[in-house]
């Protein structure tokens, strides 16, 4: 037995390092009368109740590490908004959302189509067991200049629930001005779990024998910031302009079950990507050492590539 080593299976590189131009125009999140405006996502998140809360980047990542803004009332709703890269179409965005939903007993209660001025958008209704409590979600996705915006709302099924969420809903808006990404910006973390460490943005996983150093504008993922990309991966990398995530995975394998496995995630992935993958053998020096990896690359589309490359424990792959 040994591992093989799975890098990038979901790596969403935008491709357009080094063209980020500067832009002489108001930044960052600004507070408004109750609520916030988004300059560089560009998007409000209009105010509700007065006894609303309204959270910012820093306020709601305590809560969602991978939101950007969101708001809690005191009837108990609560409300993120999360922005990703475009991987799939919105329908499909919804699909793995669900799929992934820690609900126990799920039922959609409506799955439809919303419009957001010119844009439309894929919307559920669904209802589950979340932690012995019966909750009821609303999850809209809308895609936006290359990116996937993505507000849930979420509270008890008390009478009037229903309007109450898409009442809430609504409270997310799209302004004037071009999408600027805005990711997290590096600073030196430290994190440790079961065989691995985060030491000022330089990672070692003893499990698996690896260690990545500290990598200019690219930060490290690691316990609930990764899993909130792919709950599989064990250490990931994100890059601070562009948003491109690679994303580090491992699974026990045989030279005899290695090719069947390598099928099996090609699949999984030109499944998900709904276009076929590129084939063949990638050379990589680490640690001063020539590793052959077994890559498979999607065409470039809206700036974006999909790849995925193993190597079996450091030996050549078949």
């Amino acid at each position: 037995m040994s591992f093989c080593k799975l890098i990038g299976l979901a790596l969403m590189a935008q491709l357009l390092l080094g063209q980020v131009v500067a832009q002489e125009r108001p930044e960052g999140q600004h507070r408004t009368e109750g609520g916030l405006v988004d300059l560089d996502w560009s998007f409000e998140l209009k105010a509700g109740g007065k006894d609303d809360q309204v959270l910012d980047e820093d306020g709601v990542r305590g809560i969602v590490p991978d939101a950007v803004a969101g708001f809690m009332t005191p009837q108990g709703l609560f409300g993120t908004v999360v922005v990703e890269i475009e991987v799939l179409d919105d329908e499909a965005m919804l699909t793995t959302w669900l799929d992934g939903l820690p609900a126990g007993e799920k039922r959609i209660v409506e799955r439809t189509r919303f419009q957001m001025g010119e844009l439309e958008g894929a919307e559920v209704l669904v209802e589950g067991v979340v932690a012995g409590e019966m909750t009821v979600f609303l999850r809209r996705c809308i895609l936006r200049e290359g990116y996937c915006f993505q507000f849930t709302i979420w509270g008890p099924p008390a009478k009037g629930a229903e309007a109450a969420l898409r009442a809430g809903a609504e409270r997310f808006q799209f302004v004037d001005g071009k999408v600027r990404a805005r990711w997290p910006a590096t600073a030196l973390r430290s994190d440790s779990g079961p065989g691995w460490r985060l030491r000022d943005n330089v990672y070692e996983n003893t499990a698996y024998a690896i260690r990545v150093g500290q990598i200019p504008d690219w930060v490290p993922l690691t316990g609930l910031l990764v899993e909130a990309v792919n709950p599989n991966a064990y250490f990931g990398l994100r890059h601070e302009r562009t948003g491109a995530v690679v994303l580090f995975m491992a699974t026990v394998t045989t030279a005899e079950t290695m090719p069947a496995m390598l099928t099996d995630v090609r699949q999984e992935v030109e499944s998900m990507l709904g276009a076929p993958l590129e084939g063949g053998d990638r050379d990589v020096v680490i640690s001063g050492q020539k590793r052959r990896f077994t890559s498979h690359r999607s065409p470039k589309t809206k700036g974006h590539r999909h790849e995925f490359a193993v190597w079996n424990d450091g030996n050549l792959c078949p």
